[in-house]
């Protein structure tokens, strides 16, 4: 299932930057468990940085990845100290598995990290759409980095994708006949309004409006890439009218499905 929480995790970025304390800042925090994910990257000098009955300590080019919920604590070793930091938060949240932390400090290739954190600094609090765009990407670049470092075995079954794998799975299995809340909650062994509270709150949609994001996004993959008849793509998804369908696509898109075909799409005569 962790491939399937890979597809539908987004990353929020909600603070980071270049740490450089001056002599008289220190950098000390005591056992907590915070409510975010916490990327560091030293630089400099060196640090201390426990998690759970871990210590590891951090020279440059190490770079540390602490999950949300896990309690750590950290402190300056040696000065001068510097480094860069991100956090994040994830949803769906990350689950990862019960028992000791499995994520210890890596050494990913120094320019890589280098470049990439250096992009983010300088995006990061923009107010363009590429500046959006580039903190998200450094963050998913950042990860990909650690994750690639990372023992293999040490990461298997860090990414579950919880209760809700089995959920999702079986969504985009049954676009054309989608299921009721009533099924979904059947599958997770769950009380059908605890259910739907619980999937907004992962997902941040009801189940039926991700089932319908779905099924329309997988309507506008069909019309950008095959030469299906409107009416097909419409029936595949479960729509058997086909007004209703245009209309509820257009709300969407804000197009027709044949308008959509014909900006994004091959040319096709649409029935």
């Amino acid at each position: 299932m962790r491939d399937l929480y890979l597809r539908h995790v987004n990353i929020t970025v909600t603070d980071g930057g270049l740490f450089t304390p001056d002599e008289g800042t220190e950098w000390r925090l005591g056992t907590h468990a915070a409510g975010i994910s916490k990327l560091y990257y030293v630089t400099k000098g060196a640090c201390s940085i426990t998690m759970g009955a871990h210590t590891y300590e951090g020279r440059p080019g190490a770079l540390f990845f602490i999950p949300a919920g896990t309690r750590h604590s950290y402190r300056i070793l040696e000065r001068p100290f510097s480094k860069y930091w991100m956090h994040l938060s994830f949803t769906p949240e990350l689950e990862l598995s019960p028992g000791e932390p499995i994520f210890s400090p890596v050494y990913p290739e120094k320019r890589a990290l280098d470049a990439v954190f250096s992009r983010f600094c300088r995006r990061f609090g923009g107010e363009r759409i590429s500046d959006f765009l580039d903190v998200r990407a450094a963050a998913f670049e950042v990860l990909s980095l650690y994750f690639r470092a990372l023992v293999p075995e040490r990461v298997a079954d860090a990414l579950p994708g919880g209760r809700l794998g089995e959920v999702l799975k079986y969504i985009e299995s049954n676009l054309q006949v989608p299921p009721s809340n009533a099924r979904l909650a059947e599958l997770c062994h769950m009380h059908e309004a605890h259910f739907t509270r619980y999937f907004k709150a992962e997902i941040g949609a009801t189940p039926q409006s991700y089932i319908l994001k779905l099924r329309l996004e997988r309507a506008g993959v069909l019309l950008r890439t095959s030469h299906l008849y409107v009416s097909e793509i419409a029936e595949r998804l479960g729509y058997y009218d086909g007004l209703y369908f245009s209309k509820v696509f257009k709300k969407y898109y804000s197009l027709t499905p044949t308008e959509y075909r014909r900006l994004y799409g091959r040319t096709v005569t649409a029935r």
